[in-house]
């Protein structure tokens, strides 16, 4: 995880709308998905898939992976579904998002996402998440695209 002078977390910069390999290095570089151990597998226009190996909390007694675990891997595969669709000038803020739990989420989990909708104000995104080829979740959500230029301060 690369720091800068402050020791504060840097991100990686995106890469150009199309570079889908480039796309998917980007998502594997970010701290927020080596944080929560996903596997990043797929990033497309508007589509991206990952696994979950293990769990960075302890697991349930019953096995599973925490909900409020469950929720962050929802909104991650959520944004990084979008990301590639506002493009490497933009980012995006989670406005709303409603998991609904299903069943145990047993490790391994797959995580897949797809833009449903995309205007200038809102993306709508639906997430499924799986384990053992059984749904145990599925999430819906919002989210708002920003210029990156209106967040470091200059004007847009």
């Amino acid at each position: 995880m690369a720091h800068d002078a402050a020791g504060a977390v840097t991100h990686p910069s995106p890469p150009k709308k199309g570079d889908w390999p480039g796309w998917l290095s980007w998502a594997n570089a970010l701290p927020s998905i080596a944080g929560l151990c996903m596997d990043m597998e797929t990033m497309t226009h508007g589509y991206a898939r990952a696994t979950v190996e293990r769990s960075i909390m302890p697991l349930n007694p019953n096995g599973a992976v925490h909900g409020g675990l469950v929720a962050a891997f929802a909104d991650q595969i959520g944004a990084m579904a979008l990301m590639p669709m506002v493009g490497p000038e933009r980012t995006a803020v989670t406005g709303t998002l409603r998991v609904e739990y299903l069943r145990a989420a047993l490790l391994p989990l797959v995580l897949e996402a797809r833009v449903e909708r995309l205007t200038r104000a809102l993306v709508f995104v639906r997430a499924e998440l799986s384990s053992g080829g059984r749904v145990c979740a599925l999430a819906s959500g919002t989210w708002v695209p920003l210029d990156l230029a209106s967040l470091s301060g200059a004007e847009s």
